[in-house]
């Protein structure tokens, strides 16, 4: 996690904007100089306050309805972590999201058909630093296929395997890691497209 170095933090899901206090303080006054800086450093300081001192409140309401509970080594760190949770509760992002795949089978030749694989991301916390789409050869009454993605030749990826181990895999090398996948196939030579 580089959240204090460069404000982002890198999870299974992706990196997104998670900058410390410092480093929002210092995005926001990164133009301002002089008094103007300094009025405005104190008005935030006062948000950054009032949003610690909400956070302890919450906190001393919560510890004294556990201090009754009896309270061990291991327990203590299971209330400081809940603690944790209940200041910065997880991230919306961070609940299962489904990804969509289309899969859109274009040409047949004889017993081969071919297509593109399309993994659709909708999450703006999300940047992918690879090309997500990828060419597919397959046979017609086969249940595998080959998947292929060399827009990058230093980086290519290829695979073969049923539908759901080729696009888990090629989710991972998008580093979409623990994902669900939402699989659309669609067969253009086929419906007469």
């Amino acid at each position: 996690m580089a959240r204090g170095t460069d404000g982002w933090e890198y999870t299974e899901r992706g990196s997104r904007w998670a900058p410390t206090v410092e480093g929002a303080l210092s995005n926001i006054l990164g133009g301002l100089y002089g008094h103007e800086h300094d009025e405005k450093h104190a008005e935030l300081m006062h948000l950054v306050r009032a949003a610690q001192r909400d956070a302890a409140e919450t906190l001393r309401e919560w510890a004294k309805g556990m201090a009754g509970a009896g309270t061990t080594g291991a327990s203590i760190a299971a209330i400081i972590n809940e603690g944790a949770d209940m200041i910065a509760p997880t991230y919306p992002e961070d609940r299962a999201v489904k990804t969509k795949v289309h899969i859109d089978w274009t040409h047949r030749d004889g017993n081969r058909i071919t297509g593109l694989m399309l993994f659709v991301v909708d999450d703006s916390e999300v940047q992918l630093q690879r090309e997500p789409q990828f060419l597919l050869t397959g046979g017609v009454r086969r249940k595998t296929l080959d998947v292929n993605n060399d827009y990058d030749p230093q980086d290519g990826f290829q695979v073969t395997g049923t539908v759901e181990d080729v696009v888990k895999q090629a989710g991972d090398w998008l580093g979409l890691d623990d994902r669900e996948f939402d699989i659309e196939v669609q067969h253009e030579w086929r419906d007469g497209a």
